[in-house]
């Protein structure tokens, strides 16, 4: 995923948008966007405690699923939760984890996404 560039150091209350191209083994399958609030300033949160909220939705060719959730400025992957979908993803549940390159922490601003997802069947 191709990341925003935001201001850094992030302070309390900085908000950001990202836009990126979603790949799968170097396919495009789709795309995401979201936002993204801090809560407290690069650098000053604790190993392991929240430093933001975040809001994605990935759009692909069969529909979208919107996860949110509590990232950290950590190098530990953040575990966010599946609120929902469209299309195929009608009634998705579960969590994904999200392993993000901030620019602005030294990273090259992509990210990967592993999810564990529940879809219903009718």
């Amino acid at each position: 995923v191709v990341g925003a560039t935001p201001s850094w150091p992030a302070r309390h209350g900085d908000q950001l948008r990202i836009d990126g191209v979603l790949l799968v083994d170097g396919v495009e399958v789709g795309e995401l966007h979201g936002t993204g609030i801090h809560l407290v300033r690069t650098g000053r949160s604790q190993q392991g405690l929240a430093a933001g909220t975040w809001q994605h939705v990935f759009q692909l060719d069969d529909g979208t699923i919107v996860g949110a959730g509590a990232a950290t400025h950590d190098d530990e992957p953040d575990e966010l939760a599946i609120v929902g979908g469209t299309g195929s993803y009608a009634r998705a549940t579960g969590t994904y984890t999200a392993q993000v390159a901030a620019r602005g922490l030294g990273g090259d601003a992509t990210a990967s996404f592993i999810f564990d997802i529940t879809i219903p069947e009718d």
